[in-house]
């Protein structure tokens, strides 16, 4: 396949490991008022959801001051901790080919832009992205398709000339909703969960070999229009 226009990226769970820091932040603000989910149930029901859907499901009898309250807290929390946080193994690297090829490089995300800016800043990433989906802010999040449709028409880009990387059930659902061409990354499901609900690739990480397979590597002459060989990372 010919390299896509533009790369539209997740950030929870895809571009760094995120799912257990917002766990054990759940997990307490669970524990604090009596209710206990699994980490099965919270991986298949709740992530890649914002944080206000999944409070709203956890406490349905709550009010909505109440409920906004636990997700300001459960927030705070999750920023306590994503100091520790480090990128999935090549996603760096990954970044600078794809920028080096004029490619678009865009987030969309359903996390809140206070945890964006934070885990975009400990990263060191938060030049990186052209375009910049905050799904929170959008009348629909995922997983309905408005994100990632958003996104497409930020890039100037059609859904044939982008892909996406998730590594969820709703940023899927999203991302094939609105008829993109979409990677699964195995930080939360594994491949045949991801492949089950719709990626048309599952990689381990950004040095997984699949990604030059599938001509999403860009070669030499996409990046500097040199004789044409992948620049790929060391297995």
């Amino acid at each position: 396949m010919s390299l896509p226009k533009a790369f539209l990226f997740d950030m929870d769970g895809t571009l760094c490991n995120t799912e257990p820091l917002h766990m054990a932040a759940y997990q307490t603000l669970l524990q604090e008022n009596g209710r206990v989910v699994d980490q099965e149930t919270f991986d298949h029901q709740f992530a890649g959801q914002t944080t206000s859907a999944v409070i709203a499901h956890l406490f349905p009898h709550m009010s909505d001051d109440m409920r906004k309250d636990l997700v300001a807290l459960k927030e705070a929390r999750f920023r306590e901790t994503v100091g520790r946080l480090a990128p999935l193994p090549g996603l760096l690297e990954y970044l600078d080919a794809i920028a080096a090829s004029s490619a678009t490089l865009a987030l969309v995300t359903n996390a809140p832009r206070a945890d964006v800016d934070c885990v975009l800043a400990v990263l060191g990433i938060q030049t990186r992205f052209s375009v910049v989906i905050i799904a929170s802010e959008l009348a629909h999040p995922k997983p309905h398709p408005l994100p990632y449709l958003r996104a497409l028409y930020e890039a100037g880009v059609t859904a044939k000339e982008a892909v996406v990387f998730e590594d969820s059930i709703a940023g899927l659902r999203s991302a094939r909703s609105a008829g993109v061409q979409t990677v699964g990354v195995r930080t939360t499901l594994d491949a045949q969960q991801l492949l089950g609900s719709g990626a048309w690739l599952t990689i381990a990480d950004y040095h997984d070999p699949a990604l030059v397979r599938e001509g999403l590597w860009p070669t030499q002459t996409e990046r500097s229009g040199g004789v044409a060989q992948h620049i790929s990372p060391e297995y």
